[in-house]
């Protein structure tokens, strides 16, 4: 599962985070291009395993796996990143 939290306290509509495949997998349901929102996301159910180029659309946020593959700060602040590539892995929360 991959979890994407919005930290933006000032209420702007739009938040998330865009993932754009750079590889492909076949799956029936989960989503392997598109924008999320902040939530907690399944890799094998709602987004297909492979490797994403990942950029932040709008504010700052927290983007992480469960297992510690991914953990990013997302934004503009001073160590903050807006782009990175990530891969993901079936049964990552």
């Amino acid at each position: 599962m991959l979890e994407m939290q919005d930290a933006n306290l000032s209420g702007t509509s739009g938040q998330g985070l865009h993932l754009e495949a750079l590889s492909s997998r076949s799956s029936t349901t989960a989503i392997s291009s598109g924008t999320l929102g902040a939530g907690v996301y399944e890799v094998g159910v709602d987004i297909q395993p492979g490797t994403y180029a990942i950029t932040d659309l709008l504010g700052d946020g927290y983007l992480s796996t469960k297992d510690g593959n991914v953990n990013l700060d997302l934004g503009t602040d001073y160590g903050d990143t807006s782009t990175a590539t990530i891969t993901l892995k079936t049964g990552e929360i």
